[in-house]
């Protein structure tokens, strides 16, 4: 499997796949390298975990719903869960573990600003 042609950068990410089962569409793993401030975004199919493996530090902003803000700041070990049709934004420094359940699509993910 060429590992290369699975990974992407879209604005200030990095996205790089990491290894998984032959056909496993239950999950995906993916190493995240941010540097900067990324779009607000939604998965519509998955839910996703990030966790910050560095120094670094990485700022999620989710929106509820109705509107809500919600702020969580992660340093080193810390992680975040964020269900499906959860509209949020990353921002900081770090390189951050995200494990996605069903298996990331990206068709399936709708920027909700340029």
């Amino acid at each position: 499997m060429d590992y290369e042609r699975m990974a992407f950068t879209n604005g200030p990410l990095e996205v790089v796949s990491l290894p998984n089962r032959p056909n496993n569409l239950e999950e995906s793993n993916k190493a995240i390298f941010l540097r900067g401030k990324n779009r607000k975004v939604m998965n519509l199919r998955c839910h996703a975990d990030y966790t910050l493996i560095d120094d670094g530090e990485v700022t999620f902003i989710m929106w509820g719903p109705n509107g809500e803000e919600t702020t969580i700041s992660l340093k080193k070990g810390d992680r975040v869960s964020i269900p499906a049709g959860t509209a949020y934004r990353d921002q900081g420094q770090g390189i951050m573990l995200s494990c996605y359940k069903p298996a990331f699509d990206k068709d399936q993910v709708v920027f909700l600003e340029e």
